[in-house]
């Protein structure tokens, strides 16, 4: 485009350098006057003016024709030149159809992303309340499970005394009949075991009223009214957590599940020590990354597992009302009726979300 540029130029300055014709010279002209004589002198001066003026005019053609030819060649690589650059504008004006396409396909194809990004995260956190629902179930199954071991404990105790009952009635027929065979003594024999059996009874009574009322004045369970009541148990803790967080700026999201095997000791109505055994956290991170070849986005995940040795901490008790024991952790824990089970959940949204249930049960 260039070089065209430049054949028009030099055409243009061919155009200027055509000669200009050349006209006799009238000073050296004579003018002779009818009935005077002509001098030879004269006019041989007339004819050399005239010569002189014709040979300039025919170097002047000579040269305009060069000239001419000059501009006709020019004029001719400026068409071709012209004819180049039509060609070239054609081109390009493709090319920018073709881009305005591309400009216009991929801001489409950012809009969809955005979308999918969206739905994606939505997805997450819903999954998210999913987990924290079933961890809420599995909070009250254990719970469940806790109360029938209780009373499968106390039926135990009823089934043994029982027994002891039936062996003693056992007994009180057998005496019933040596007496019926005439052996005096066994009347005697069989008082006694009527007193043993309503001593049984009595016994049994109480134990029943103790786990009714929760008096304590058995040996049945007595209630849990404040920390002190707490002083001196052990309990076996399972801890599962789950989180959950999102970068959708940067196309990333994570979520996390862990368990936790613990020990808590009320060593005084205002302290209790937890001994973290083991920690079992897996986390799985997804990534949205773009395929520039494809042009297509893709989701990439690694799931990632970490296992946290034997830990230890004090933990203030800061009260206990209405079967809730608070904590200098900001953790609540709802204490069953006789102490023998205890519950708590955590939610903290202030990173992505995050929440945990803690079922704690007396060791026996």
């Amino acid at each position: 485009m260039n070089f065209t540029k430049i054949a028009a130029g030099a055409a243009l300055l061919s155009a200027v350098v055509v000669a200009q014709a050349d006209t006799v010279d009238s000073g050296a002209m004579t003018t002779f006057t009818a009935g005077s004589p002509a001098l030879a002198e004269d006019v041989n001066g007339n004819f050399t003016a005239i010569t002189t003026a014709v040979d300039d005019n025919a170097t002047d053609i000579g040269t305009n024709a060069a000239a001419i030819a000059d501009n006709a060649s020019d004029i001719a690589d400026n068409a071709a030149g012209v004819s180049t650059n039509a060609s070239g504008i054609a081109t390009n004006a493709s090319g920018i159809s073709t881009n305005t396409g591309g400009i216009a396909s991929n801001a489409a194809a950012i809009t969809n992303n955005a979308t999918g990004i969206a739905d994606n995260t939505a997805a997450i956190s819903s999954n998210s309340a999913d987990i924290s629902a079933n961890s809420g179930l599995i909070s009250e199954n254990a719970a469940a499970v806790s109360a029938n071991s209780t009373d499968i404990s106390v039926n135990s105790g009823l089934i043994s005394d029982n027994a002891a009952a039936i062996a003693i009635n056992n007994t009180a027929i057998s005496n019933l009949d040596t007496v019926v065979n005439g052996n005096g003594d066994g009347i005697d024999t069989n008082a006694a075991a009527i007193a043993a059996l309503q001593a049984t009874v009595a016994s049994l009574q109480s134990q029943i009223d103790d786990l009714e009322t929760g008096s304590g004045t058995g040996t049945g369970p007595a209630e849990v009214t404040e920390a002190a009541d707490l002083v001196g148990r052990e309990y076996c803790v399972i801890s599962s957590f789950s989180g959950a967080d999102s970068d959708p700026g940067n196309g990333f999201a994570r979520i996390n599940q862990g368990t936790e095997v613990l020990n808590f000791n009320i060593t005084s109505a205002t302290q209790m020590s937890v001994v973290t055994v083991v920690n079992n956290e897996y986390e799985l991170g997804m990534n949205l990354a773009y395929d520039a070849v494809n042009d297509t986005n893709y989701l990439t995940s690694q799931l990632d597992t970490s296992l946290t040795d034997t830990t230890d901490m004090t933990v203030d008790i800061t009260g206990l009302s209405n079967g809730v024991m608070s904590t200098s952790i900001g953790i609540n824990f709802y204490v069953s009726k006789y102490g023998d089970v205890m519950i708590a959940r955590e939610y903290d949204p202030s990173e992505g979300i995050w929440s945990s249930v803690i079922i704690a049960v007396e060791c026996r």
